[in-house]
Parts: structure tokens; sequence; C-alpha cells
């Protein structure tokens, strides 16, 4: 692309990250990793801030052609499939574990040149989870998703099954594995259980709560400035559960487990009635992996970014800055602090980038970040005054069928989901495992963004509401209030 052809920008997700995290998104697109393996490089790439959030943009006449190769090598046939998915299972163990080994021990003590030797090292080791596990499984799964749906509606049409559809489709859409934030339910709802059944003491129970505090304090931590959960935040939780009769406790445990029993047992089975084609049979199985596959992903990111915040800390002390300002930095301004002990830019322009920042990276050079009043400038710049949403219905995919009317709560980060009110539908950018017990109390589940294995639908599927996905602009048409009428057996939101 000539460098004086203006970039048509096209709007791909938006996340609550650090700066130096989403930096670490655009270098993935620049590495030998993604060169060897899918001959692509991404040369423009833009991200700004938006509602709490920041948004990713790609350049128009780069991005599509790029994420088709991707699937299209990654997804050629299930041994090229597995192949990419061990890259990934290997990736994100080796994340988990090399970060919590680099940022052990007493970072105090350590001396400036060995304090740089151990970002470097993270660095490095963030950038190659990015490019693994992070955007290989992000940039095929709605494709395998959008691919494996399109041949089950044949085949049910073809073996005359099509009233079985929907058992079918969410057993081949549905985890067969309990990710984090399930297994941490579950162990709350056990506790809970315990100590209204055995009697147990007060003593007791603080010693359970404190095990399981241990155990699952990294669970919001999807950031690496993210707080981690604290013993009262469990506390509150298990207060909740404690409310509720013992009878339901336990059938919510059943439940919960039966749920994944019945997609255990019966994805083989559905296989065999279907007959699938030997295409159809591999879209179907990576489908149904891939629908774990992020689940877990997202668990080893948590414990990853849990584990290095000591590293961050440290850093961030010698020069007075919290850890939410420290990883505004990027990586050339963190590199440049740890050579010279000192910060790079002025504290004024660090706390700036707390509120808000824009990293830019045209024509292959390096990401430029901005902050302050040149923000509005550069959005103007490059996405112009943008138009204003007026549409009263869309469409998009749907996650869980059913139908519901109800208020809506938009959700941009998960900040905002204080607000969610028992029985109102949920409009958010996306959902992540931290969302579910806000999720719980909704009557439907709307998204941006999303497939058939996305976090929203599986969850909405498991709680039996109705959800549509992939919506693309749900939280630019709706507002806090609106009632909407959710028909998720066609795919379709009106506000009404």
């Amino acid at each position: 692309m000539t460098k004086n052809k203006k970039i048509q920008w096209t709007y791909y997700f938006a996340r609550k990250f650090c700066a130096q995290r989403y930096e670490i998104a655009i270098r993935v697109w620049m590495s030998d990793f993604m060169l060897k393996h899918f001959k692509s490089r991404i040369s423009n790439i833009l991200i700004v801030p938006e509602k709490g959030n920041h948004a990713i943009y790609q350049n128009e006449a780069e991005w599509p052609q790029c994420a088709k190769r991707v699937f299209k090598i990654t997804c050629k046939n299930l041994q090229s499939f597995r192949k990419y998915m061990n890259i990934v299972k290997k990736r994100q163990v080796q994340y988990s574990d090399v970060s919590k080994k680099i940022a052990s021990g007493n970072l105090k003590k350590k001396s400036w040149p060995e304090l740089k030797k151990l970002f470097i090292k993270f660095d490095k080791l963030h950038l190659d989870f990015f490019i693994g596990p992070v955007w290989i499984p992000f940039v095929t799964e709605p494709m395998i998703s959008a691919a494996a749906e399109k041949e089950l509606k044949k085949l049910v049409k073809l073996r005359k099954q099509s009233d079985k559809y929907m058992e079918y489709f969410d057993v081949i859409f549905s985890p067969e594995q309990k990710n984090a934030i399930v297994m941490e339910h579950l162990d709350l709802l056990r506790i809970a259980l315990r100590y209204k059944t055995r009697n147990n003491s007060r003593r007791q129970l603080n010693k359970l709560i404190d095990l399981h505090t241990k155990k699952y304090e990294w669970l919001p931590c999807y950031d690496i400035n993210d707080k981690p959960w604290t013993k009262q935040y469990i506390i509150k939780e298990l207060n909740k559960l404690l409310k509720r009769n013992p009878k339901y406790l336990s059938a919510e445990i059943k439940e919960i487990n039966q749920t994944f029993k019945y997609h255990q047992e019966n994805f083989n089975k559905i296989l065999r009635k279907l007959r699938p084609s030997a295409r159809q049979r591999e879209l179907f199985i990576m489908a149904h992996d891939m629908s774990f596959i992020k689940d877990e992903r997202d668990d080893y990111r948590r414990m990853g970014s849990f584990y290095i915040q000591p590293l961050y800390h440290e850093i961030g002390r010698r020069v007075g800055l919290t850890i939410q300002e420290i990883t505004q930095l990027i990586r050339s301004e963190t590199l440049e602090l740890l050579n010279t002990k000192k910060l790079p830019i002025p504290r004024a322009v660090v706390n700036s980038r707390t509120k808000g920042y824009i990293l830019l990276r045209k024509y292959g050079q390096p990401v430029i970040v901005s902050q302050g009043q040149a923000i509005k400038k550069i959005v103007k710049r490059e996405l112009g005054s943008g138009t204003i949403v007026k549409e009263k219905v869309l469409m998009g995919l749907v996650g869980s069928t059913g139908k519901a009317k109800g208020r809506v709560q938009v959700i941009y980060t998960k900040h905002d989901l204080r607000k969610v009110k028992q029985g109102e539908v949920m409009v958010a950018v996306t959902t992540h495992p931290d969302f579910v017990p806000a999720m719980r109390k909704c009557k439907a589940i709307i998204t941006d963004e999303g497939g058939l294995t996305c976090h929203a639908a599986i969850v909405a599927r498991e709680l039996k509401i109705p959800c549509v996905v992939g919506t693309k602009i749900a939280t630019k048409i709706f507002k806090d209030g609106d009632v909407v009428e959710v028909d998720a057996i066609n795919g379709i939101v009106r506000k009404i």
C-alpha cells in the first residue's frame, strides 16, 4: 500500500487492555511466526479508546485476506488443526509457568540489569502467548463455527432429522470439560453446602475460604494490571449462596455436572447418527474442541497475568508508579526506563494514558502511542467524525434459542456488571468468565462479537436463555433502559 492512499479502517473488537498488552497484540502481526506459517504480515493497525475499552481497527485491504489465510492453513484438515492447537496448548502452559518463575523471589534485591533481563524474558513469552493461544483461536473460531453450522443444517435435512437440530447443535458447539470459572463456582457451591449440612464451625469455614481464595485469586486478572480477588470478595459471594436452601445448592451442582457429562457421552453418538463426510466430521470436531480451547486459553492468560504482576509492581515502585501506570508504557519506553533508571516520559503523560491512549502502526512503521488532546485529532483524521446509528432492528447469530422481552443493560467492561438486575437483557461487547454471576440474572444476552462457540453462546445455552451474538453494533444501538424483544429463533433483536 502506498503511503498517500487513505486507509479504510474496519472495526474488529474491543477490550480493556493496557497499552503494553495492546502493543503486544499489534506486534503479533509483524512477527516471523505469522510470516513463516501463514505468509502474512499486517502493516496497519489502529487502537483507539471506546467507552471504557480500547477498540482495534484493521485495514480493510489487508485483514480479510489475512484472516482467511490463517483459517485455511490452520483448518486445512484435522491434522493441521491439531498441530496448531498443540502449539496453543504448549505456549499457554509456558506463559503461566514461566511468568510465575520470572516474578518469584525477592525482586527488590534484583539489580536494574537483572530486572531488565527478566522483563525481556517476559516480553518474549508474552508475544509468543499472543501469537499462539490468543490470536490463532480468536481468528479461526468464528469461521470454524460458521462452516460447521452450515454443514450441520445440511446434514439434519439430508438425514431427515431436522427435529434434532438444536439437540445436536448444543452438543457439537459446547465443551466437554469445565473451565476455571465453572470449577470455582462448583467449589464455592460445595463449600456452602458443606457448611449448611455438616455443621462446620466458623473456624473450619474460614480455612476453606482461605484455601479457595488462594486457589482462584487469579481469575479476574484478564490483563496484567487487573486486581486479583480478595478473601472479602469470596466471602461476599459465599454469603449469597449461604442464603439458599441446601437442596437447591445440591441440585445446581448436580445439574452442572450432568450438563458436561451429557456433552461427553453424546458427541460421538451424534456423529454416528449423522454419518457426516470426512470434511464435515473434521469441522464438527474442530468446533467441539474449540469451544473448550478458547476458555482454557483464557484460564492460562489470567494465571500468567496474575503471576507476572510482582515484576511490574517492582519496576513501577522504583520510579514511583502503580501497576496501572507502569503497564501503560510500551516496550521501547520500558526498556529505556530499565536502562537509564528514569521514567522516559513525563508522569502526566503516563497518567493520561490510564484514561485512554491511541496505538497506531501505519505502513509497517514502528508503533506510535498518543494520549490526551491528540486522541480526538487522530480519531477524526483516521476514522472521520463517525455516524450515529439509528437502527431499531439488528440481526446476529443464534447462540441459544428462545424468545424474551426485557430492559437493556449495556455492558462495556466488567466494571459495568454491578448495574445488572434480575430479569434484564444484557447487551455487551463480548462476555468473559467473570461475567457469569451477572449473566445468571438475565433474561437474554446480546453481544457485538462472537460465534457459536463464544463464551456468551455457551453460557446462555447452559442457562437456557435466548442469546444472539455477532451483531457487531448492539452496544451502539441500544442504551440502558431500552426495552427490546429478543427473537433467538431467527437471530433478530428489536427495540420496542
